[in-house]
């Protein structure tokens, strides 16, 4: 039967590590009268295999130096009441694929540093409401007004996730992203209940990017659950310049804009195939 190069070096490093776990069993100071177990060994025997994501969670929304032209001498200031509420729904469908570093270091069978690496494409949506007080003229005083943005973001992003430490069937893990990201963007202010102007639906893109933390649970070599934290900067975003307005003479308006990021905890499930 013919073998290839890649299974050759497969085999290789899978018996070159059994030796070495074999060798430092006998010679650790803490060393049992027989070798570690095959059940015991680092993954680095393991393929590499696909991973599939499925994941959601709750999100909240953060904007900053947001303003909109009103007229030729308004121009008012949007400040925020609801930022990082963590009423707003996110979720992610993945692909990745787990690369295990063989010369990564270990402290024992079990207990790994930097164990694997994972590139993964993963697609991301998040609805998130953004409301709060309009300062007129950008002043606090004149604060009568009231508006309400909506955001429906979906986003691709190339993210690599690297994993600091795994003890067991647990890991911790670093993610860092870039993408691209669309989003489909509303507004809405009023005085009490009477609407001063409503804004048609406009789209927005922007180059995005994003970091986070997670931890992992390996219920068996198939399924394993995370729970990861992501920081995300959406960009500079922009409402529609067009629209109805009610009472106001001589409109002149450039649309609110505002810089957006989000914080979100998803929870996730991962499938390996292969």
């Amino acid at each position: 039967m013919k073998i290839g190069m890649k299974e050759l070096l497969l085999s290789l490093a899978c018996l070159a590590t059994s030796i070495s776990a074999f060798a430092g069993t006998n010679h650790s100071t803490k060393a049992t009268s027989h070798p570690a177990s095959i059940d015991k060994l680092p993954k680095i025997c393991s393929e590499n295999y696909v991973d599939v994501i499925f994941a959601g969670g709750i999100a909240g929304v953060h904007t900053r130096d947001s303003h909109m032209r009103v007229t030729s001498t308004e121009i008012d200031t949007l400040a925020q009441t609801n930022s990082y509420q963590w009423d707003d729904g996110t979720g992610k469908l993945g692909l990745g694929y787990v690369y295990y570093m063989v010369d990564g270091p270990r402290i024992s069978d079990e207990l790994r540093w930097f164990p694997t690496i994972e590139p993964m494409l993963n697609l991301y949506y998040s609805n998130l409401d953004v409301n709060g007080d309009i300062y007129r003229f950008n002043s606090v005083l004149l604060n009568d007004l009231r508006y309400s943005t909506t955001i429906k973001n979906t986003r691709l992003m190339l993210d690599v996730a690297l994993a600091i430490v795994s003890q067991g069937k647990y890991s911790l893990y670093a993610l860092l992203g870039i993408g691209e990201g669309w989003s489909r963007l509303s507004y809405r202010d009023r005085l009490g209940d009477a609407t001063r102007i409503s804004l048609n639906t406009d789209n927005e893109t922007n180059v995005v990017w994003e970091w986070g933390v997670g931890a992992s649970y390996a219920f068996n070599k198939t399924v394993n659950v995370s729970l990861e934290y992501i920081f995300t900067d959406l960009g500079r975003m922009h409402t529609s310049n067009t629209g109805t307005t009610n009472g106001i003479a001589m409109p002149q308006l450039v649309g609110a804009n505002f810089q957006v990021t989000t914080q979100a905890f998803l929870l996730g499930l991962h499938v390996a195939i292969g």
